[in-house]
């Protein structure tokens, strides 16, 4: 149970509304966010039919297009049955995946869902061994989701076992809300520290971060800061990131996933989101729904990644604590 109190301590827009007729769209990405806006507004039937009649033009988008139609059959509908046949249709489609679109991170979501609406059913038996596939995948978001739905035993050795994948360079911050595994998980997450790296929207260094949020941080620390640091200094950048990602971590309870939506799409957007789908924080939303309901693909990736990737830097240096797994 140690990934699971791990995790849960982690964890975790359209203007106008589309007509049905969208569903001919060619672009699987125009279908999806109006699906999206039909879920929101109060008619997920329509969200539903929308996705249901579309076919991806790419085995990705076939994924992501059965994953949207059983994420809605199941948690807006409760349509139990079809949301099954959507899931292993997801999970058959991330066999033509290429490496470069994370076929793994894909077949542990599909695993976890399918093992999810089967525990929905009653069908704890069957959920458990889909669970159990899943955890298969345990660097993952939703295979470390997966391990902790089983009940599996401790999967702290599992994870340190990939400890060379996951460096651990000695780095300076001076801000205590901040530990150095979250830290090392915003790095390789953001740059996989390469220090040197600007984006081609200007984020800069090893904790990528924008001019904007530079000038931002001085503005209200009253310090002088740098950007020229911030794109050349390893320990510059960090300090001035992790500042940052604490002040998230201060504005939203300690909530890494709330903390890690806003770093990536600023606090904006994570409190746009709050207002429209519910607080995670509290009982009004599940925390896996609502980063599944983040309008932006590139944020709900970024938040899987940061929550897997802090737990594993967690487990990693639980072994190095204590000598063995």
């Amino acid at each position: 149970m140690f990934l699971f109190r791990l995790l849960a301590a982690a964890v975790v827009a359209i203007v106008l509304i589309p007509s049905l007729a969208m569903a001919a769209s060619p672009s699987w990405l125009r279908v999806r966010d109006a699906a999206m806006t039909w879920r929101e507004r109060g008619n997920p039937q329509n969200a539903y039919a929308l996705v249901a009649q579309h076919r991806g033009a790419t085995a990705a988008e076939e994924v992501d297009r059965n994953f949207v139609a059983g994420f809605l059959a199941l948690r807006a509908l409760g349509q139990n049955e079809v949301a099954i046949g959507h899931f292993k249709s997801m999970a058959i489609a991330t066999a033509g995946l290429r490496s470069s679109e994370d076929p793994a991170a894909l077949r542990a979501m599909a695993g976890y869902w399918l093992g999810r609406t089967l525990q929905v059913m009653g069908k704890g038996e069957e959920a458990r061994t889909l669970y159990t596939t899943a955890a298969m995948y345990r660097n993952t978001f939703y295979g470390l989701l997966a391990a902790s739905q089983a009940g599996l035993a401790d999967t702290t050795s599992a994870i340190a076992a990939v400890a060379p994948n996951y460096p651990r360079p000695e780095l300076f911050w001076h801000d205590p809300r901040m530990n150095k595994d979250l830290v090392l998980a915003i790095i390789k997450t953001e740059s996989n520290f390469r220090s040197q790296i600007v984006s081609s929207a200007g984020a800069m260094g090893d904790m990528q971060i924008m001019p904007g949020t530079v000038r931002a941080i001085s503005r209200k620390t009253g310090v002088p800061l740098d950007p020229r640091l911030v794109a050349s200094n390893r320990n510059y950048n960090v300090a001035v990131g992790s500042h940052y990602f604490a002040e998230m971590l201060t504005q939203y309870s300690g909530n890494v996933t709330l903390a890690a939506a806003a770093y990536n799409a600023g606090p904006g957007a994570s409190n746009d989101w709050i207002r429209r789908f519910g607080d995670p924080r509290g009982t009004a939303i599940d925390i896996v729904d609502w980063i599944e309901l983040i309008p932006f693909r590139e944020t709900r990736g970024y938040v899987k990644k940061i929550v897997a990737t802090y737990v594993s830097y967690l487990a990693i240096s639980a072994v190095a604590q204590n000598g063995k797994p």
